[in-house]
This record gives structure tokens, C-alpha cells and sequence, in this order.
């Protein structure tokens, strides 16, 4: 009987999802004006006892360019956090990390651990996406990741200048009270009123 047994734990043991994290990079898609800023989060899900984390960002050159990574909420609680090294010229941001400072136990489930804020330089289609990735246990052991998501940004065109939104509006009141006004004189002097043909 305790053969079974062994055999029936074995199975349930082999038979068990095996999790593995999931980094995302949070929204998947965005659109914004040449000059605007926005950010992006770096978000993990599924993990178990996470000590620390290392990873870089590969951007899209002369479209996107880094202002500053900032700690997420995940870590928070007591980490060594470390923003990174920002290479625009090349659409890089590299060794953005982060670890559990002293011994410990490391953290799980998921949350956002840095949130990167972008300046859109021009218009064009840019890509953001997670690369040299290192994920450690307590043990400093590496954690496997499932998937590694990017996000698309579309710079759209230059935005139109209101100052010439204003003129084009004045210059159309302006030619529509001139034809009024051509229209009215056109009309006086078909009917005689007002040039002496009375």
C-alpha cells in the first residue's frame, strides 16, 4: 500500500502547474504628441520569492528618449534600488535592479517594479522592450520567467500650432462678412436701390 502511495504523491507532485513570472511592460500601447511625456511600468506577476532583479530597456532611438526610472511599489518596502544608466543615442537604458537589503525571505505574487518615464522626441512608430533580464531568489538562485511582453508607441504628427488655428478661423469670419457684404451691394445695385435708378 505504501508503494501506491508513494507512486500517487510522485504523480501529483509531476502532475502540478509549474508557475513561472511574467514581466510585462504596462500599457502594451500608446499613443502620444512629439514633446509629451508619459511613463511606462515595468510589472511582474506570478512570482515567487523575488530578492532582487536586474534588467534593461531597449527603446526606439530618435523617437523615444529616457527622463528617469523610478522604484515601483513592489519593492518598496526595503530595497536597494539602483535607477540605471540612460544611453538615448543608442535606445538603451541599462542595469535598472533592485534587492532586498539583509537575509530574508524574498517577495511574491506581483506588482510593478520600476515605472520609466519617456519624452516623445518625434513622430514615428516606437517599440519598448524588457532584455537582459535577471530574476533571483533568497537563495540567489535564478527564477524562470514565462514571457517577456512589449509595448508599441506611436508618436503621432506634429501637433498643429493654435496660433495659426486662430488666424485660419479670423481669416474665414473675415472673408465670409466680405462676401455678405458683396452679396448685399451685388443685390442693391441689381435693384436700383441706392444708386439714383429709383
Amino acid at each position: 500500500m505504501s508503494i501506491w502511495r508513494g507512486i500517487l504523491v510522485l504523480l501529483l507532485v509531476l502532475s502540478s502547474p509549474c508557475h513561472a513570472a511574467v514581466i510585462s511592460v504596462v500599457p502594451h500601447a500608446a499613443e502620444v504628441a512629439p514633446g509629451e511625456s508619459f511613463a511606462v511600468d515595468i510589472s511582474i506577476a506570478d512570482v515567487s520569492d523575488l530578492y532582487g532583479f536586474q534588467f534593461s530597456l531597449d527603446f526606439s532611438p530618435g523617437t523615444l528618449g529616457v527622463l528617469h526610472a523610478d522604484e515601483g511599489a513592489f519593492f518598496s518596502t526595503g530595497g536597494g534600488f539602483f535607477s540605471g544608466i540612460i544611453d538615448n543615442a543608442s535606445g538603451k537604458l541599462d542595469f535598472v535592479a533592485n534587492t532586498i537589503l539583509g537575509p530574508g525571505p524574498g517577495l511574491s505574487g506581483g506588482g510593478v517594479l520600476a515605472t520609466i518615464t519617456f519624452n516623445a522626441l518625434a513622430a514615428g512608430n516606437g517599440e519598448i522592450s524588457v532584455s537582459d533580464l535577471l530574476l533571483l531568489n533568497s537563495d540567489l538562485e535564478d527564477i524562470s520567467v514565462d514571457s517577456l511582453d512589449a509595448a508599441e508607441v506611436v508618436v503621432r504628427g506634429a501637433p498643429v500650432d493654435e496660433p495659426h488655428i486662430l488666424l485660419l478661423m479670423s481669416l474665414g469670419v473675415l472673408s465670409m462678412r466680405f462676401m455678405k457684404r458683396k452679396t448685399a451691394g451685388d443685390l442693391r445695385q441689381a435693384s436700383g436701390i441706392g444708386t439714383g435708378r429709383e
